[in-house]
């Protein structure tokens, strides 16, 4: 959705006295459009645009972009030529990305690497304790058919951007269709491959989450949260039973708490080519 708001002001001022057959007035709009017409041979018009406003909005992205100060010198050479100098004023682009709130939980949930282990380092993503607690290298297909039963392979199960816990949601992971093909155990070198598969989950059995994202009006700490307590639901959230604590609970807080500048430092990151230009 987009909308267009343009405020434009204007003043002119004639070096000769305007006859009975002098053209009608003839304006621009600076840094908007450019008539077709030109001025009267002599004539002298100075045009400002006071302020612009333009709003666009997506699924993902708020953007504002603002100017103001254009300025633009219009002289009549002939009949049909005229000269004119431009000014472009100050302008300033304000970017706001709600799933950078989804980023910096990846961030923490595996440091944004596709094939790591829950328990490993990121130096080494593939190694981690097997179920004899010795820590050993494990191969794309060993991750894929960890076994609790037979006791092979990552004694812990997370795997992947969102360290995929969960039978149903890590093994949804490896049969994931991506462009038509269900690439198994290579997944775990494909970073699109689990950002759709990502993406997947948040629209058809994570709609809650995918709303709260969507949502214009979400800050960044709240798509943190959401993200956190409804999709990624880390084991430092459950009690006991493995059952969720509630949102206001000191150990969720804590979690929301470590999250959140995460969050932020990845919106601040996204942010960082967007300065203002004069």
């Amino acid at each position: 959705m987009e909308g267009m708001l343009a405020a434009c002001g204007m003043m002119a001022l004639a070096t000769q006295a305007r006859a009975d057959d002098e053209r009608d007035f003839c304006a621009d709009r600076p840094g908007k459009a450019t008539p077709s017409c030109t001025l009267d041979p002599g004539r002298f018009q100075i045009e400002a645009g006071l302020f612009d406003y333009a709003h666009s909005r997506d699924h993902d992205t708020i953007e504002d972009d603002e100017s103001t100060g254009d300025l633009l010198l219009r002289y009549g050479v002939d009949d049909h030529t005229e000269a004119r100098i431009g000014w472009d004023g100050y302008g300033w682009t304000r970017s706001r990305d709600r799933l950078t709130g989804l980023v910096g939980n990846l961030q923490a949930e595996s440091g944004v690497l596709p094939q790591r282990i829950e328990g490993s380092d990121g130096s080494t993503p593939l190694r981690a304790k097997n179920f004899a607690g010795n820590t050993v290298d494990f191969t794309a297909e060993e991750v894929m058919n960890r076994s609790t039963t037979a006791r092979t392979g990552p004694k812990m199960p997370g795997i992947g951007l969102a360290q995929w816990t969960s039978g149903t949601r890590r093994s949804g992971l490896f049969t994931h269709s991506f462009r038509g093909v269900v690439l198994g155990p290579r997944i775990l070198f494909d970073l699109d491959g689990q950002v759709d598969y990502l993406v997947t989950e948040l629209r058809t059995r994570f709609a809650g989450v995918q709303a709260v994202l969507t949502n214009p009006t979400v800050t960044i700490d709240g798509a943190c949260d959401e993200v956190l307590y409804n999709f990624e639901i880390p084991g430092a959230i459950l009690s006991p039973a493995r059952t969720k604590l509630p949102r206001s609970d000191a150990r969720v807080t804590a979690v929301f708490s470590k999250r959140r500048p995460l969050a932020r430092n990845a919106h601040a990151v996204f942010t960082a080519s967007t300065t203002a230009t004069p």
